[in-house]
């Protein structure tokens, strides 16, 4: 904590307090002052000059565990609810209610839950995993508007959470022409309803009877565009910066990268092709974008892109610089593009493939190691119980290299033991992690 806080400190009253730790201290550190409670109760206290008080707060907060979204007993920490609004089976944790709470406007809304006796399993509502309301949280205040907050919240709680594994029934959202961007309900009472964002949106007409992860749902494949898009929408106060990306880009699988993929459209020439993100966010808006003979095809067989890293993206800006398409000078470039993408597969199939085909028989013995590991205990505790009660037929068991037991289950326990660490062994043989790394090698030679 002490060179971050000194760096947050410097020029406050409180930069006398802080220090260095001697030299020749190794341990390892997480900052505290990186918790919203202990650093926003620094900034408040340093202006009053009030030590004592930032103490007091930091060592209140570091008592606390950290908030996992899990459910909890109710009778494991102090809980929170709202004063003046019944949201139903709204609960903040000491936790989230001193780092997101105590220290803003909003902590008059709220009161400690004094007089609960009922034993319960609750969660917390305000943890960083409920994202849809962390952001009603943030929009209400900045508006300083708790009622902002609490109608979403009065929605959100009734709701199935949105998670990763998706949602049957209930109402989806989308934007006005888009049929495959679907946002659930608590996303759209969270992130657009305390915006006032909706008349940009309307209700979808997808198939409810299918699980579908929300696109502003963290496993969403594009997540975090979405959300830097929302953000810089928000920013700069015009829609179409989400809506534009939305509008290209949802429904367009994510590159494969040196993934491979099958069953796919590929765009591109049959030396080298094209996945759909590379051709809509590159390929396309380049001059040769629009003359090629591969536009789209569905292929069973799985494939590369042969455009996604920025060595082969300049090689194709290269081919488009040439000359006009169809010229001369274009063509040729074109064709040492192809004879590079057919030269760069051929190393493919050559490095990468065989990368995934020797971490698959590590990953093949690293799983039998352990069921033995997992047998060996098993047929200890068989060993035991057997000694213990007497139950052994009189004759040691195992033999010179295994050792003796009292039953034959310590001796198949021992056996175990060595394929256990036999296995182990075998799957991070030196050999095996050399050969990966002289392959990555070649890879990144032609990559």
């Amino acid at each position: 904590m002490a060179w971050w806080a000194a760096r947050l400190m410097a020029g406050t009253i409180f930069q006398s307090y802080f220090g260095t730790y001697p030299e020749g201290v190794i341990t390892k550190w997480s900052c505290d002052m990186s918790i919203p409670y202990i650093s926003s109760a620094a900034a408040s206290m340093s202006k009053h000059n009030n030590w004592n008080g930032f103490v007091g707060a930091a060592r209140r907060r570091l008592r606390l565990p950290a908030c996992t979204g899990e459910q909890i007993r109710s009778d494991a920490m102090p809980w929170y609810i709202s004063k003046y609004y019944g949201i139903d089976k709204f609960q903040v944790c000491e936790t989230c209610y001193l780092d997101k709470l105590a220290l803003t406007p909003f902590r008059k809304e709220f009161q400690r839950l004094s007089d609960h006796t009922d034993l319960e399993m609750w969660p917390c509502r305000l943890t960083d995993k409920n994202l849809s309301t962390a952001t009603a949280l943030e929009a209400a205040l900045s508006r300083r508007d708790f009622e902002v907050f609490a109608k979403a919240e009065q929605i959100i709680c009734s709701l199935v959470p949105c998670t990763a594994d998706g949602i049957l029934y209930g109402n989806w959202w989308t934007i006005p022409g888009c049929e495959k961007f679907n946002i659930c309900e608590a996303c759209y009472a969270g992130f657009v309803q305390t915006r006032d964002l909706d008349r940009f949106f309307q209700l979808s007409d997808r198939d409810t009877y299918t699980a579908y992860v929300c696109d502003f749902c963290p496993a969403s494949p594009r997540f975090s565009q979405y959300m830097c898009k929302f953000g810089e929408m928000l920013d700069r106060g015009v829609f179409s910066y989400l809506s534009d990306f939305i509008m290209t880009f949802a429904g367009v699988p994510a590159c494969p990268r040196i993934k491979g993929s099958g069953k796919a459209r590929w765009w591109g020439y049959p030396e080298a092709l094209f996945c759909h993100e590379c051709f809509v966010d590159f390929v396309y808006q380049t001059p040769l974008g629009e003359s090629l003979p591969i536009n789209g095809e569905y292929m069973e067989q799985a494939t590369i892109c042969q455009i996604w890293s920025p060595r082969m993206r300049d090689l194709w800006l290269e081919v488009c610089r040439a000359g006009d398409p169809g010229s001369e000078e274009s063509e040729a470039a074109l064709a040492q593009f192809k004879t590079c993408c057919v030269q760069r597969f051929q190393v493919y199939e050559a490095t990468i493939s065989q990368i995934e085909l020797i971490r698959t028989m590590q990953d093949i013995k690293r799983q039998t190691a352990f069921s033995d590991g997992m047998l060996s205990i098993r047929y200890s505790g068989m060993d035991s119980m057997a000694t213990i009660f007497g139950n052994g037929d009189g004759h040691r068991h195992g033999n010179s290299s295994l050792g003796w037991f009292n039953t034959s289950y310590g001796a198949q326990s021992k056996q175990y033991w060595n394929s256990f660490t036999q296995g182990l062994s075998d799957a991070n043989r030196t050999e095996d992690w050399v050969r990966i790394a002289q392959l990555e090698n070649l890879w990144k030679q032609v990559e």
